[in-house]
């Protein structure tokens, strides 16, 4: 080898080792995350909002409670859908240490999205120290936010919120009287009893109220009388018996069914009528009654119904004949 090719390789070598000394070491800091996890966490601090959007909904979908101060850091980020998410997550974990300050975003937070995701997640957490919050939330300018809150205060159960959903029994909106009407029935407070009365007495007028739309609607009738039925007071039942002669078939039939939850069994009849009814609704209901207050006789037309296209229907048919088939016999132990 000539001497300038062997100087030549030599200065190239020490070049590359010089190189290789001098670059620096990746940090811990830059290297990848271990688990998914941490991935998740890493994003929250992305300078992309859709990306710490996705780090809050993953860590929502692993609901480690670990995640809870990284998810509280970012309530307050400046985009609407990272609050709204990291506000779900922390609502599906039931972090109760971030109630209050959930219960705050619902009072103030400017995003319509996320004061319904608040709302929302006070359902979740079930903590009925935050109620006020919701109370305020029934009366939110947006429609998700109200609706919202009207269903979280139903899951949380307390008595001390029926009178103020009572007055949502007269929100022009029928599908608030019947949000309304699902909630007092879950929170079984029979004070709330002459409100229901009375929405389902105006749900069947021919008047028209003071926005132009009929007061009248057959769909809110059927829910106050679920709900009536549901509040177990049988002092119902002659007030509930005349809506059996409705006009319109579906209040007919949740008047039947409104019955048997009471206990009365006069629906019986109408409910045979309605096995084959076009609405699947109508037939589940039938159906639920002829379960549990049918005879024998009626097996025949429910096995009948095996091939119903809806799977509420079918799950309520299981129930109804295995209901109504008779028990196998015992045997007898023989005498030794």
């Amino acid at each position: 080898m000539k001497y300038s090719h062997f100087w030549a390789a030599l200065a190239a070598f020490s070049l590359l080792s010089l190189n290789a000394w001098a670059a620096p070491k990746k940090s811990a800091k830059s290297a990848a995350p271990a688990t998914p996890y941490e991935a998740a966490v890493q994003k929250l601090s992305d300078k992309d909002p859709s990306v710490r959007r996705q780090g809050a909904d993953a860590l929502g979908e692993m609901r480690n409670p670990e995640a809870a101060p990284a998810l509280i850091r970012v309530l307050t980020d400046v985009s609407p859908q990272v609050r709204s998410s990291a506000v779900d997550a922390l609502g599906v974990m039931r972090f109760q240490g971030a109630g209050a300050v959930i219960a705050k975003m619902l009072e103030t937070d400017k995003d319509a999205t996320v004061r319904q995701t608040a709302a929302i997640a006070l359902g979740y957490m079930g903590n009925r120290a935050l109620i006020s919050s919701l109370l305020k939330g029934l009366d939110d300018p947006h429609d998700g936010t109200r609706f919202a809150s009207v269903n979280s205060l139903g899951i949380l159960r307390d008595p001390s919120t029926s009178k103020a959903l009572a007055e949502k029994l007269k929100d022009p909106d029928p599908r608030m009287r019947k949000s309304a009407s699902y909630a007092l029935s879950r929170l079984q407070d029979k004070s709330a009893v002459p409100a229901l009365l009375e929405s389902l007495k105006q749900s069947r007028s021919t008047e028209t109220a003071l926005n132009g739309q009929p007061k009248g609607d057959a769909t809110v009738a059927a829910s106050m009388l679920r709900s009536l039925g549901e509040m177990g007071d049988k002092a119902m039942i002659p007030k509930v018996k005349p809506f059996m002669e409705d006009p319109d078939p579906s209040v007919r039939i949740a008047a039947a069914h409104s019955l048997y939850l009471l206990g009365d069994s006069t629906g019986l009849p109408m409910a045979r009528k309605f096995l084959k009814d076009k609405n699947s609704g109508s037939r589940k209901m039938a159906v639920d009654i002829l379960g549990h207050m049918g005879a024998p006789s009626d097996l025949a037309a429910l096995r009948g119904m095996g091939d119903d296209p809806d799977p509420q229907v079918k799950e309520s048919l299981k129930s109804a004949i295995q209901f109504l088939s008779p028990r196998p016999a015992s045997p007898k132990k023989q005498k030794r």
